[in-house]
Order: structure tokens, then C-alpha cells, then sequence
């Protein structure tokens, strides 16, 4: 009820809200309530409530407060206080990111374990179907046997070991399948390992690369991987914006995008020359080169 009459009746979705909070003591209640406060001017309530709302062990919904009081901090100059809840944001959007790369690593060790549930379940399969065809050949001699006792046919002893070897060929066959598929198995674990430590590391490099900037260094020393390594890291901060980039642009070059990414981080003509390391006037073929490649 008290989200419902929050632009409706505010008063009233307070009282609401207070109520809840007797019965239950909810962090994203207080957020909630701080919204109101903020938007009718009482900011010092706003403030702590908000930071009373940080105890909810909902990481989003922490930013999201963060983030808040980020715009606040900003629009009243409060620069110091802004930097220090960025870094907060920043540092939660971290975790928050290692928690679903953890989630994205489960999942597919699950996929692998279900595959290789599958592969177990057809190697039986295969040997049952080697025993069943063994016994197959063993019934067929038995009976080419008895027939060449009872009717003395040579032709029948001759067709009978014929159709033996061809069981025995399919045996081989099905025995090298299933060994074959053990190889693929193996090597496509090999294969997710090798993403997996590739992946890490790139991302740790590119928020290497990102503190490096962050702090105000530039890209003096850096080469094509420190640009690349620096978006794909990016992307876990701000995966709408890369995203959006790679659909309005046709291709630009990992410079270009870091180019653009640091107009969009906030920085100035000046301060993205000193990080690029080449002069202001420079910058106009920069934004050129990006114009020309835009769908």
C-alpha cells in the first residue's frame, strides 16, 4: 500500500510504512521513506534513512540507494563525500559482478556434470548393446553348429562365420565410438578450463587498467590487449552502454571505444587528451574516426 500511495498521498504511505516497520524490520522499508523525505526537501531525514536502508543484504538495491545520494552529494558540491560513495558503488558493483561470474562458472560446471551424466549413460548403453550383440553371435555359432551336425552344409558354416565377423566389426566400431566420445569429453573440459583462466585474466587486467585511470594515470604504455581488457571490464560496470556502442557502431577499433567510454565516464576534452597522451586538437579526429563509423 505504501509504494501504491507514494505520489498519491505521501502522509499516508509513511504511515503505512511505519506500521510495516513495527511488524517487520525491513532495510528497503527505510529507502523507501527516504525517497519521500528527499523529494519533499527534508534531506538530512532523507540521509539517514537511507543510510539505514544500506543494511539490506540486497547488493542492487544498496546501489541503487548509493547512487542516490551520489546525485545528491553532486548537485550540493559535497565532492569529497561524492568521490568516497563512488568508490562505494564501484566497489559493490565489483562484488556484484564476481557473484554472477561465480553463478555463470556453477552453471556451467553443472552442464558439464549433466553431459558427462549423459556420456556415462550412453557408454552403457553401448555395452549392453556389446553384450546383447555378443550373445547374438554366440546363439548364431550355436545354431551354425547344430545346423552343420544336422545337415552337414558347408555353405551354412561358411555364412554363419561371415556373419559373425560382421558382429564382431560392429563390436570394434562401438567400442571406438565410445572411446572417441571420452576424448571429446575430456578435451571439451580442457577447452571451458582454458576460457575460464583466459577470461579471469583479462578482467583482471582490465580493472588494473580501469584503477589506472581512475587514479589519473594515461595510456602512454599501454597496448591493443590493455584497451580490450580495459572494455571487457567495462562491460561488467556498465554492460548498457557497451552494448549499445557495439549496436550503434559498425567497428571500431579498441581504441575508439575507449575513447568513447571515457566521454561517457564523465571526463573532460582536457582530461581525456592528458589520458590519451596526444593534444586537444587531436581529439577532432578521434571524434571523426567515430562519427564515420556509426551506422
Amino acid at each position: 500500500m505504501g509504494r501504491f500511495l507514494e505520489k498519491i498521498n505521501p502522509k499516508k504511505a509513511i504511515s503505512f510504512y511505519n506500521e510495516a516497520l513495527h511488524i517487520e524490520e525491513e532495510p528497503k522499508i527505510y529507502g523507501f521513506m527516504a525517497n519521500i523525505y528527499y523529494k519533499a526537501g527534508d534531506v538530512d531525514k532523507a540521509m539517514t534513512l537511507w543510510n539505514k536502508s544500506l543494511n539490506s543484504p540486497d547488493i542492487s538495491f544498496q546501489i541503487e540507494i548509493l547512487q542516490q545520494q551520489h546525485q545528491y552529494l553532486n548537485e550540493h558540491d559535497r565532492e569529497h563525500e561524492a568521490h568516497q560513495v563512488a568508490k562505494r558503488i564501484i566497489a559493490l558493483k565489483d562484488s556484484m559482478a564476481i557473484i554472477e561470474q561465480r553463478d555463470s562458472i556453477k552453471e556451467i560446471q553443472n552442464m558439464l556434470e549433466q553431459e558427462y551424466v549423459v556420456q556415462e549413460a550412453r557408454e552403457e548403453r553401448h555395452m549392453l548393446i556389446a553384450i546383447c550383440c555378443g550373445l547374438i553371435v554366440t546363439i548364431c555359432i550355436g545354431i551354425a553348429i547344430y545346423t552343420v551336425r544336422r545337415r552337414h552344409y558347408r555353405k551354412e558354416i561358411s555364412h554363419h562365420k561371415n556373419e559373425a565377423l560382421s558382429n564382431q566389426k560392429i563390436l570394434r566400431n562401438l567400442q571406438q565410438s565410445s572411446e572417441q566420445s571420452a576424448k571429446d569429453l575430456k578435451h571439451l573440459h580442457k577447452e571451458m578450463e582454458m576460457l575460464r583462466t583466459e577470461q579471469s585474466q583479462l578482467l583482471a587486467k582490465g580493472k588494473q587498467r580501469y584503477d589506472e585511470i581512475m587514479q589519473g594515470g594515461n595510456t602512454a604504455l599501454w597496448h591493443k590487449q590493455d584497451f580490450i581488457a580495459f572494455m571487457e571490464y567495462y562491460r561488467m560496470i556498465e554492460p548498457t552502454f557497451v552494448e549499445q556502442q557495439e549496436k550503434e557502431y559498425n567497428t571500431l577499433s579498441p581504441k575508439l571505444q575507449f575513447f568513447e567510454t571515457v566521454s561517457h565516464m564523465g571526463y573532460s576534452n582536457k582530461d581525456i587528451a592528458q589520458i590519451l597522451c596526444v593534444g586537444e586538437d587531436s581529439l577532432r579526429s578521434y571524434k571523426a574516426r567515430v562519427k564515420k563509423q556509426k551506422r
